[in-house]
């Protein structure tokens, strides 16, 4: 980060206050805009505004936008070694759970009842990357909570992991998920923790989540599939752009 004096702070705080287009429009472009913004302000009241109006972008995608061998993640489990994760491994996990959750329309619900694991971020990533509303679920609660919050939030996909580990003990969240939805239509997906990196065990989603998901040997076959799939009409928000 830059270090400024207080006097060029100020003199950039009265620029955005009195040309906001000017001092807001270049610092967006440094965004990747699906559809870039006219303006950086349409002001008419204090009531009647908008922000960087007629632009579209896909935030998840701006989030992995970074130099894939930078790091990105460092996770610390009880496990053993710290797993490493780079931006270009991150994006490939998020795309992965992309073409999971593909299947699902904007503002549909996503539950995350994960352990604190790279994947839960992947899966976060992966839902905003579709205009899907996800809600994170901590692992700890049981069966009856965990079916009340299905109740309250009225997911289409629950996505899960075989188990979480506390002070060295394996504490099952699968069986759990499964009591929660047996009475609903949410359907299940179980993210293997043991296959690493990223796999899944088991998905009521679709009958081919399996083979579609984890079938591209590269990042590059996953891409091409989902770009091809992104050309549909109303699909603009997915942030795929040629190689």
């Amino acid at each position: 980060m830059k270090e400024i004096s207080l006097e060029d702070y100020s003199a950039m705080w009265r620029k955005s206050l009195e040309n906001p287009d000017e001092f807001w429009l270049p610092i967006s472009r440094e965004l990747n805009w699906s559809v870039p913004p006219s303006r950086a302000l349409s002001y008419v009241s204090p009531s009647s505004y908008a922000w960087l109006p007629g632009g579209k972008i896909n935030i998840a995608h701006n989030c992995l936008k970074w130099s894939p061998e930078r790091a990105a993640i460092t996770w610390y489990g009880e496990e053993g070694e710290p797993r490493k994760i780079t931006y270009g491994k991150l994006r490939e996990m998020t795309l992965r759970m992309v073409q999971a959750l593909k299947e699902l329309k904007p503002g549909d619900r996503v539950m995350i009842y994960m352990p604190m694991i790279p994947e839960a971020a992947a899966t976060m990533l992966a839902s905003s990357w579709l205009g899907l509303v996800h809600s994170v679920v901590f692992s700890g609660f049981g069966a009856g909570a965990l079916k009340s919050r299905i109740e309250d939030a009225k997911p289409s996909v629950l996505v899960t992991s075989p188990y979480t580990i506390r002070r060295g003990k394996k504490i099952p969240l699968e069986t759990v998920a499964r009591e929660a939805t047996k009475d609903s239509e949410v359907k299940v997906i179980t993210v293997d923790r043991d296959n690493i990196p990223f796999e899944v065990a088991k998905s009521e989603l679709t009958t081919r989540v399996r083979k579609t998901l984890f079938s591209y040997s590269t990042l590059q076959e996953l891409q091409a599939n989902l770009r091809e799939w992104c050309t549909r009409p109303g699909l603009t928000q997915c942030g795929l752009t040629p190689t």
